[in-house]
């Protein structure tokens, strides 16, 4: 375990100020009469304060770490959703067993668990959600109950499919309560 450190009069930055210290320092840089490669070097470095300029690369390498990580478990969790989905088509017409049927419910959780984990991006999701969706989250719910109750009236939906549509701990173990 390493030990406790004191951290005043010590420079520390997150990721977003870093990133932005860089573009203010190389590419948002007008005035200066260095060429690119200086900028960057006097940025990479602090301009001369090393605690500075390590603080930078490594958080400048942890956020690409972390973007690359993000990265390949949404390439990874639309992989597995959209071999479910064939699965599912695959699937419709078999007499399956009970086992088959939780296994299914266990990678279509376990997939949709992966894409829900980095389909947010947190905090940019948040901000901008305002903009894109004006719908408030009640109002859908009714929506989607109305138009799903509608097409299981008129015979287009079965009534299972309703209920796991909508409630969602049913949506997680609709292949084994319904399929």
């Amino acid at each position: 375990m390493d030990p406790a450190m004191d951290w005043k009069g010590h420079y520390q930055e997150g990721y977003w100020q870093s990133f932005v210290s860089l573009c203010k320092a190389t590419i948002l840089n007008f005035d200066s009469d260095k060429g690119f490669l200086e900028r960057f070097k006097d940025w990479q470095t602090g301009n001369g304060d090393e605690s500075v300029g390590t603080m930078r690369r490594s958080n400048m390498s942890l956020m690409i770490h972390d973007l690359g990580v993000y990265a390949l478990i949404s390439w990874l969790a639309g992989i597995l959703l959209g071999l479910l989905k064939e699965q599912k088509k695959d699937d419709k017409y078999k007499n399956l067993s009970t086992l088959d049927k939780m296994e299914r419910d266990f990678a279509k959780t376990f997939a949709l668990s992966m894409a829900s984990s980095v389909e947010d991006l947190g905090a940019f999701k948040d901000l901008i959600s305002p903009i894109t969706d004006w719908t408030p989250p009640s109002l859908k719910f009714a929506t989607n109950v109305y138009k799903d109750t509608k097409e299981w009236m008129s015979g287009d939906k079965d009534f299972s499919k309703v209920m796991s549509e909508n409630i969602g701990l049913i949506r997680q173990t609709e292949n084994v309560l319904f399929l």
